[in-house]
């Protein structure tokens, strides 16, 4: 069974009442997104238990975030941990989906961060949140190509996790890819990805999780050393 909470140097993540537990994926995209330094206004779609939030918040202390959530569980689990941790002031989450958001919000958002539920077509869990939270369902690719395409300032950025392969269906321009290895013995599954409005050159990276001993990497625990306690 997992922890019901996840200890990080700053704040901590109660996640029992959430379907989806902190996970590798949501400490990169946290850890890696970066907003423009003066970046004053961040929407965090479908937070969940508020990790990227919490992440964003610590590292972008003039910054206002507006997290949005469908699962009401998951909606009181980010509040649970926003109004204990020092960033509390720099924090809202509202229970309402991104769907609605766009039709009833003229607000521009400097940056957007989501972690979004990218399984599609593939094996559906009996628990209804997990399969929220999981599968394209409740949101789907082409809606969230919407929804940043009308929630991002002309020169926002937005900052995304999903499956390699389904890349090609993202309409927003590609300022930066990050092809994740999850160890030297396997290939790359997944890719965090920078958007814009405007094109701009392509920068590719690439991320390995695990060097061949096992060990993190030098590079992973650059990114997480600020916010995992034993790194």
């Amino acid at each position: 069974m997992p922890n019901t909470y996840f200890q990080f140097k700053q704040f901590t993540i109660h996640q029992g009442n959430c379907a989806m537990k902190v996970s590798t994926d949501a400490c990169l995209l946290g850890a890696w997104a970066n907003p423009k330094s003066d970046t004053k206004s961040i929407l965090d779609i479908g937070c969940g238990t508020g990790i990227l939030s919490l992440m964003i918040a610590q590292r972008y202390p003039d910054a206002i975030i507006d997290a949005i959530e469908i699962d009401e569980n998951a909606f009181h689990q980010a509040n649970q941990n926003f109004i204990p941790s020092k960033f509390a002031h720099q924090l809202s989450c509202n229970l309402t989906s991104v769907q609605n958001l766009v039709k009833n919000s003229a607000k521009k958002y400097d940056a957007i961060i989501c972690n979004p539920p990218y399984f599609q077509g593939d094996l559906i869990a009996k628990n209804k949140e997990l399969n929220i939270a999981k599968h394209s369902t409740a949101l789907t690719l082409a809606e969230l190509n919407d929804a940043l395409n009308n929630l991002l300032s002309n020169d926002g950025k937005a900052f995304l996790i999903l499956p390699h392969h389904r890349l090609p269906e993202l309409k927003l321009n590609i300022e930066q890819i990050v092809f994740i290895q999850d160890s030297t013995h396997t290939k790359c599954k997944r890719v965090m990805v920078k958007l814009s409005k405007t094109k701009t050159d392509l920068t590719k990276n690439y991320l390995l999780i695990k060097d061949g001993n096992g060990d993190y990497s030098a590079e992973f625990i650059r990114l997480l050393k600020p916010y995992y306690l034993n790194l």
